[in-house]
């Protein structure tokens, strides 16, 4: 929420403004935007939710969530241009090699993350600097219909591999189970 506001001050500019011209317009993210209203959730895929249901049965979630409820904002994307937004973070091309690195700079976290050899957090990430396919990075994140999970394993260059994987119910735990096991499945075919 903090930096949220510190991207409108610094940048004179809203949120979903600096997002599109710092982020979605260089890596050409063309179906990448943030979510400010219900109207905006017209166009998503239906999210299946109970959280926001009257009687515990899957409702749609797009005509009764709002997304202003989300302090720090909601951004929808594709699994293809979460993928190409991590490729593209892991791989340099928008982050300087310095703030890369300080992001990259992690702590152990639990000592269990299902999947995970060497749990550990950095700066917005999950990682894994201990994985038998080489150092994962990551993200996912839930709320009412919606799960997302993106991975990238490896560092750079021809061996790194990006996998996201989104989900139109709130399962978020399974899907970041499976984004690592397609990760590593795919890894072990290179």
């Amino acid at each position: 929420m903090i930096l949220r506001r510190l991207i409108e001050v610094a940048s004179g500019e809203s949120f979903a403004d600096s997002i599109h011209r710092e982020v979605c317009g260089p890596l050409e993210l063309s179906r990448t935007a943030v979510i400010a209203a219900r109207s905006d959730l017209q166009d998503l895929t239906i999210g299946y939710s109970i959280l926001v249901s009257t009687d515990d049965s899957p409702v749609d979630v797009r005509p009764r969530y709002d997304p202003r409820w989300v302090a720090t904002g909601v951004i929808a994307s594709t699994a293809s241009e979460i993928a190409r937004f991590y490729h593209c973070l892991f791989t340099g091309t928008l982050l300087t090699a310095h703030l890369l690195r300080e992001m990259c700079t992690v702590v152990q976290a639990h000592p269990f993350h299902p999947g995970f050899v060497r749990p550990c957090y950095g700066l917005g990430l999950i990682a894994d600097p201990d994985s038998p396919y080489g150092p994962i990075y990551g993200h996912g994140g839930a709320g009412p219909g919606y799960s997302a999970s993106a991975l990238h394993f490896g560092n750079t260059g021809s061996e790194a591999l990006t996998v996201g994987l989104l989900s139109n119910t709130e399962n978020h735990a399974a899907l970041e189970s499976m984004t690592l096991a397609a990760g590593e499945e795919l890894m072990k075919q290179r």
